[in-house]
């Protein structure tokens, strides 16, 4: 079962669907990617974890100075969800079954279990993608 996150219970995924808008990094499936609502917003998503029926996806809503950052080493990954733009974290429980988000949780990284948060030292150092 997936810990259940505390915070503000959001109706729905603010960029709508759960589909990739880039996929940063895989590994038998999208661990790392960009997310798009249809305002144009970015979230860098992560995979955080699974269980038999679900899995869960942590995103920070960012400006595309800010991914460069992130992209850069500029900030830490870890910086970048203690300290998100917005303030905020989202958690997504998605039902693997039909795909849907089944809970969405306005949160920040203080409510995230102990090994949730990327490592301290962890980096996303990377080329920005050319899409955007």
């Amino acid at each position: 079962m997936l810990a259940e996150i505390e915070g503000i219970l959001l109706p729905k995924v603010p960029w709508g669907e759960f589909s990739y808008d880039t996929i940063l990094d895989c590994y038998e499936s999208a661990i790392i990617m960009l997310e798009r609502d249809d305002a144009g917003r970015l979230y860098l998503v992560w995979w955080n974890e699974a269980d038999q029926d679900m899995e869960q996806f942590v995103g920070i809503p960012l400006t595309k100075t800010r991914l460069g950052a992130i992209l850069s080493d500029a900030i830490s990954p870890l910086n970048a969800m203690e300290n998100p733009e917005d303030g905020y974290l989202l958690v997504v429980d998605i039902d693997l079954e039909t795909g849907a988000a089944v809970r969405v949780v306005k949160t920040t990284a203080a409510a995230l279990p102990q090994g949730t948060l990327p490592h301290r030292d962890a980096t996303l150092k990377m080329p920005m993608p050319v899409s955007l």
